[in-house]
């Protein structure tokens, strides 16, 4: 019990830290007006959706390097291999990612406005985006 503690708090505080972070960006936005929020709560959507698809996939590396890890302690030559292999295979899908997904920020004011977005609105979230 007490390792799954060890593990799950700082966690747990990061995953607050983060959310204190959310709150404070729309406290600030809403101190600036209610357009400021809107697009900054339509940047973060998009943002989200974007950084959750990348995030996801190049964060399951981590899982197979851990695996490899372990498999090192019993197999040193086969365990240190596969975490190189995974490794390289991460770097390399990240870069993959980041070409595929990178021309969406370029069309993405396109993208909002077609999805009948208001223009100022996606112009905000654009700068959020951005930022």
């Amino acid at each position: 019990m007490k390792k799954l503690i060890s593990l799950a708090v700082p966690l747990i505080i990061s995953q607050l830290v983060g959310q204190l972070l959310v709150f404070t960006d729309v406290w600030m936005m809403a101190k600036l007006s209610i357009l400021s929020i809107a697009g900054g709560g339509l940047g973060a959507a998009v943002y989200s959706i974007i950084f959750m698809v990348a995030g996801s996939t190049v964060g399951c590396v981590a899982n197979l390097i851990a695996i490899a890890y372990g498999k090192a302690q019993t197999d040193p030559d086969g365990g240190h291999a596969e975490i190189s292999t995974s490794l390289k295979s991460g770097v390399l899908l990240a870069v993959i990612l980041t070409l595929a997904l990178q021309p969406l920020f370029f069309v993405m004011p396109q993208l909002l406005q077609a999805a009948n977005q208001d223009p100022q609105t996606v112009t905000m979230a654009m700068h959020y985006v951005d930022a």
